[in-house]
């Protein structure tokens, strides 16, 4: 598809890559499923969980905060074992997941834009793929990374699964956006050279997406809300 700089009306930079992180940027993960799920684990363990604590685990790969739990709370279980739990417990709520707000409505503004879309995310590429297919958004993507992703050594913060994106279109990596909705996941976008919006929500603060982002979606405002324009002084002309 040609790319054309004002399709309906909306303008578009030369854009070669947008990437989108799926929990809690694409979906509403963090608060519709996987706070609840390790709020019932632990409570089922005699602890409770606060949101400060949660922070510390959302865009991470499943051991990773698994790991975090066992330690934060002193528990019995090993990662392992807890993460197993987490994802049975997860696994069949993953269709009920409903979209972040104004996700709909900016898939179908990209569409004119001719840039590729894709998913990079930690997590495993069924979690990704029952969500995305239930909501009817998967559709829009051209390559989804996940955990199991085959040539991708190391996960977000590092910049190998949006490095891995752009070299599977032959993309540069200046001429690629990514969204997130965690500063763990923004570090990994930015250090691979691309331009980073920040998507923040209830567990993850504005103030941490604006040390590492370029522009981070303003208070009151939804993806819905977002356009290319916004960024357009920190991409190619």
């Amino acid at each position: 598809m040609a790319r054309d700089k004002y399709a309906h009306g909306v303008f578009y930079p030369d854009v070669e890559l947008i990437c989108f992180d799926g929990d809690g940027t694409l979906w509403n993960t963090e608060e519709d499923l996987l706070f609840p799920v390790h709020t019932e684990m632990l409570a089922a363990r005699g602890h409770v969980l606060t949101e400060e604590q949660y922070r510390r685990v959302i865009g991470r790969r499943a051991i990773e905060a698994a790991s975090i739990m066992v330690a934060t709370f002193g528990l019995d279980d090993t990662p392992e074992a807890y993460m197993q739990e987490r994802r049975e417990r997860a696994n069949g709520r993953l269709a009920s997941i409903g979209l972040m707000p104004g996700v709909q409505v900016l898939l179908d503004r990209l569409v004119p834009c001719g840039a590729s879309l894709a998913i990079v995310s930690a997590a495993q590429e069924a979690h990704i793929t029952a969500i995305a297919e239930a909501r009817d958004i998967r559709r829009y993507f051209k390559l989804v990374v996940s955990e199991e992703t085959t040539g991708v050594e190391r996960t977000k913060p590092r910049p190998d699964p949006y490095l891995f994106a752009a070299r599977h279109f032959g993309a540069k990596a200046h001429k690629c956006v990514a969204f997130e909705d965690t500063a763990h996941g923004a570090v990994s976008a930015r250090d691979a050279g691309m331009r980073v919006v920040g998507v923040p929500h209830r567990f993850s603060p504005r103030e941490d997406l604006l040390k590492v982002c370029h522009y981070v979606l303003p208070e009151g405002q939804t993806l819905g809300d977002f356009d290319l324009r916004h960024i357009a002084r920190f991409l190619p002309q």
